[in-house]
């Protein structure tokens, strides 16, 4: 809400992007995690 400036507004949006969203449940380690600790 802070980025938009309007708190109503934002929800308002993220309302309307997510009504017919999929959201997936992922496990696991993240591929850019695993790249960095193998070069750090």
């Amino acid at each position: 809400a802070e980025m938009m400036g309007d708190s109503v507004m934002t929800t308002a949006l993220l309302d309307r992007l997510l009504h017919h969203a999929r959201i997936f449940n992922m496990d696991g380690e993240s591929y850019r995690i695993k790249n960095q600790k193998k070069e750090v």
